[in-house]
């Protein structure tokens, strides 16, 4: 699943590429293995928070792992 297509509060991980054209982009070791929350969506970027409040803009097309959806009746 893509991140763009999850609903707000949902808990994820996301899903590392394995491979890239010359290094791994050293702003992405911040999130490996961390539990973040999607709060919102802009278009392109999806903004999501960890689990001390820290906000960050990743790319809506960036596959996700779901680890817990929010309630239905939480929207």
């Amino acid at each position: 699943m893509h991140l763009n297509e999850v609903k707000k509060g949902t808990k994820l991980k996301l899903i590392k590429r394995k491979h890239y054209i010359g290094n791994k982009p050293e702003t992405m070791n911040i999130l490996d293995d961390e539990v973040l929350i999607y709060e919102a969506n802009d278009g392109l970027i999806s903004i999501c928070t960890d689990k001390e409040g820290n906000q960050y803009n990743i790319p809506g097309w960036y596959k996700v792992e779901i680890i817990e959806e929010p309630l239905s009746d939480s929207e």
